[in-house]
């Protein structure tokens, strides 16, 4: 994505770093989570933990909700603040709000479906079950991968050009 960069000034400058600083971290945990709910995809019908699940059941939809509030806070309203309003970049930003709202949703799904094979010890339909849960986990990696891609490298070129020389 080519835009251009306004200045920043050195509080932009340190808080845009602290947010990507964040947003790294984020993307950590929800990668981690996506490899969780790959090993459980993986295990059914028979063999997956019950405790795990009961565990993943607790935190998806805190840690999804807790990236996309980071983001849709901080992170974004910044990022259009240093490009003007770029077209093409508000254009992304409008799609991974939509995204969110999608991610939040499955990821209520995917809680309750880890809480079924908790109480029950087992997937009702192990079929269906695996195929939403790596319909969840391989979207919220392609999510972090466009993150990573395009808004990093954004956000690392206006830290660079907020620096003092």
């Amino acid at each position: 994505m080519n835009v251009h960069i306004r200045e920043l000034d050195l509080a932009e400058s340190e808080r845009l770093e602290r947010c990507t600083v964040l947003l790294r971290a984020n993307h950590d945990l929800k990668l981690s989570l996506c490899d969780a709910l790959e090993t459980v995809a993986d295990g059914l019908p028979d063999q997956f933990d019950i405790q795990t699940c009961l565990t993943l059941s607790r935190c998806i939809l805190p840690t999804v909700r807790k990236a996309h509030l980071l983001e849709e806070e901080e992170l974004f309203p910044l990022l259009l603040r240093l490009t003007e309003q770029a077209p093409a970049l508000a254009a992304s930003i409008e799609r991974l709000r939509r995204e969110h709202c999608e991610d939040e949703d499955f990821a209520e799904e995917i809680t309750g479906l880890l809480e079924d094979f908790a109480n029950h010890g087992a997937a009702a339909n192990p079929e269906t079950a695996g195929y939403m849960l790596r319909g969840f986990f391989s979207s919220l990696r392609r999510h972090v991968a466009f993150e990573r891609e395009c808004l990093f490298a954004l956000a690392d070129s206006a830290c660079r050009k907020g620096k003092p020389r």
